[in-house]
């Protein structure tokens, strides 16, 4: 599946993993995550294209969402507020970015995460932490925008991030990601996963 930057922002994402006492013990360089899917493409032409209505078909000719729950809605009709963006609060898992153990292959259909890793500090479950203040820099008509997301593992046992996503506030995944291999965090060890846009807006 390739990015049309003409469209999209190029999209590239990054991991950081801490030891309980803070100290970094694996760090990823940024990597191209070609991961965009049928709903930040119809997010970007949406607005101009006369929508089907909800309950119609996600699928090529439509230009609709497809929310995390499955439901299909328009962007005219039914669509929450967007305000918030990314910027969900600590403990929130419906939207922003999340993690998840699934290790099946990124399809442009995606509409959620395979196997979300829910908010928690029992077995399997991680607590996620407010999204951080996005940076945003522009410099020569490029414009970068940074999302993170710190994440606590206190679940009393070691667990291995295998897929990212990031979704809007309205509960629609934009984009999903494999990890492989996938990022392991011990029990007491937290994740830092950022997102960075970038979109050349020069003349």
């Amino acid at each position: 599946m390739k990015e049309n930057l003409s469209i999209l922002p190029k999209l590239r994402i990054g991991f950081k993993v801490f030891d309980k006492n803070h100290n970094v013990i694996e760090e990823r360089p940024l990597q191209d995550a070609h991961s965009w899917v049928r709903n930040a493409y119809n997010t970007a032409v949406g607005f101009s294209t006369d929508p089907v209505t909800a309950g119609g078909t996600f699928g090529d000719g439509y230009v609709n969402y497809k929310t995390r729950a499955g439901n299909i809605t328009t962007f005219i009709t039914g669509t929450p507020d967007m305000s918030n963006g990314y910027n969900a609060g600590s403990g929130v898992t419906t939207y922003g970015i999340l993690v998840g153990t699934g290790t099946d292959a990124v399809t442009h259909d995606d509409f959620a995460l395979q196997t979300l890793i829910t908010n928690g500090s029992s077995s399997g479950k991680m607590d996620y932490q407010a999204m951080e203040t996005q940076s945003q820099t522009w410099v020569g008509g490029v414009i970068t925008v940074i999302q993170g997301r710190y994440i606590n593992n206190n679940s009393g046992d070691s667990i291995t991030i295998n897929e990212v996503g990031l979704v809007s506030a309205n509960t629609v995944l934009m984009a999903r990601d494999i990890v492989s291999p996938g990022v392991t965090i011990n029990d007491t060890g937290q994740l830092l996963v950022t997102y960075t846009f970038t979109q050349d807006c020069s003349p």
